[in-house]
């Protein structure tokens, strides 16, 4: 079994389908958040990571500011006025709130994806734990994320090996799925 991370699929659902042609069926992938928002296929990328047993879903702020948007529009109905729907709708989430809003089983997914963890640990073959997060945790404000910060000094240690991982910084993570899998960032947005 190998174990992988992949963060800010942004919509992108042929890079889901990548990484799944990649994978192995007994392989696990970390997924850091950001699957919505910005990209062709937003909401579809979203369901299919969240209902796929070899990804492990971590919230992302795109995943947050959509469960905050939902919530606006069942207190106040659609209002691209309201401040949520507002932030999402300029980080490039307008459609994928729409999308959200036409489900059927609407509430029972605002529910699973205000669920998802903000962070995990990961323990390598090594014994090495590993705290996964998406960037931009209020660590200040949570004292588990301050914790493990603390324990783990993710933050500036290199020398963590982390065996078969892609991940670290988000950006870098997805170019070096596709650098493993062979494929351009290009060929697959």
């Amino acid at each position: 079994m190998s174990v992988y991370a992949v963060s800010d699929m942004h919509g992108c659902l042929k890079a889901y389908q990548k990484i799944k042609e990649f994978i192995k069926p007994d392989d696990v992938v970390y997924c850091l958040g950001d699957c919505g928002d910005r990209g062709p296929e937003p909401w579809e990328t979203i369901k299919a990571v969240a209902t796929d047993p070899q990804f492990i879903y971590i919230k992302g702020n795109h995943e947050d500011m959509l469960v905050k948007a939902a919530k606006e529009v069942f207190m106040f109905e659609f209002d691209p006025y309201t401040h949520y729907q507002r932030i999402l709708a300029a980080n490039g989430g307008e459609d994928t709130l729409q999308q959200l809003l036409s489900e059927e089983n609407l509430e029972r997914w605002v529910n699973h994806l205000s669920k998802l963890p903000t962070h995990i640990t990961y323990k390598n073959s090594k014994g090495q734990e590993v705290f996964l997060c998406h960037a931009g945790c209020t660590f200040w404000k949570d004292k588990e994320f301050t914790e493990s910060l603390r324990i783990y000094r993710v933050f500036g240690n290199h020398n963590l090996d982390i065996e078969n991982m892609i991940g670290g910084v988000a950006v870098c993570s997805i170019n070096k799925l596709y650098n493993a899998i062979g494929t351009e960032p290009s060929d697959v947005a």
